[in-house]
């Protein structure tokens, strides 16, 4: 498996309403957990589950709120899937919080239309990004912990999985891809 290395948080923007994505498991995650969702195949973003509280919400410790349907998520350590394309049954990459992987079937996928933020980081010249919920609850993997949304500040640091240039149903191609 690839490593995470650190990026730089560049820019949060206020970007649509859309569908977004709920990923709910039968089992319970700790709060490091995450799946790995990108907005382009340059890299993904390491989404932790919901396993803390807010003002107004409870923490759901079986869920990973993904951000927008379009967005590709990681279901292998070589393979990734459209978030749209997956049914209950299907497997998804998780990474431990102690830096192990294994896959998991869903259980439920939920879909509602909300606000949304793209979130930008750049790490050696390559940029990665992610479409998440505005929400208070939606937190992504840091080198020091967890980091909710709202929290970022330009200059801070998370962690990405960069990738590839092009896929293929789901496969890293090493071909001309221009997404933006």
């Amino acid at each position: 498996m690839k490593k995470l290395v650190a990026a730089n948080f560049v820019d949060k923007e206020e970007f649509f309403e859309g569908k977004r994505v709920l990923l709910d498991f039968m089992e319970n995650f700790d709060r490091e957990d995450c799946v790995f969702v990108g907005n382009t195949f340059s890299g993904f973003v390491p989404i932790v589950c919901e396993n803390h509280e807010s003002e107004s919400y409870r923490a759901r410790s079986f869920r990973f709120n993904v951000g927008a349907l379009h967005q590709y998520i990681l279901i292998s350590e070589t393979e990734s899937r459209y978030i749209d394309e997956l049914i209950p049954g299907d497997k998804v990459l998780i990474r431990n919080g102690i830096d192990t992987y294994k896959q998991l079937p869903i259980a439920r996928i939920k879909k509602e239309i909300r606000p949304f933020v793209k979130m930008k980081f750049k790490s050696d010249e390559q940029n990665i990004e992610v479409i998440l919920q505005s929400n208070a609850t939606v937190s992504i993997l840091t080198e020091n912990g967890i980091k909710l949304l709202n929290d970022f500040n330009q200059g801070d640091t998370a962690y990405v999985l960069k990738w590839g240039k092009a896929s293929h149903l789901g496969s890293i191609r090493n071909e001309f891809c221009e997404e933006i």
